[in-house]
């Protein structure tokens, strides 16, 4: 990142050189950055990809038993052949 990029941040300080530089004193620009989203540090294999991908199947629905008329029915949900609900009526079937 540059230093006038527009989302660096400039700061200067003084860094101690090496022995080999005479111990001197210089001024370095230190860029710091703002941190915007997490990135990978290395690449993902195909094997854990497809590791991963293996539980996204798609199922099918649940099913259950009416209590009154013994057809199937969606769990949580009014039977569509006889209109019960958790032992009441809840829709005049025909």
């Amino acid at each position: 990142v540059l230093p006038n990029h527009p989302a660096a941040v400039v700061s200067f300080s003084l860094v101690r050189l090496r022995r080999h530089e005479l111990n001197t004193c210089t001024r370095v620009a230190r860029v710091e950055r703002s941190t915007t989203m997490a990135v990978p540090k290395r690449k993902t294999s195909r094997t854990v990809r497809d590791m991963r991908r293996a539980n996204h199947k798609i199922e099918a629905p649940a099913k259950s038993v009416c209590p009154q008329c013994h057809q199937p029915k969606l769990p949580h949900r009014v039977c569509p052949e006889c209109g019960y609900y958790n032992g009441k009526e809840v829709i005049e079937t025909d």
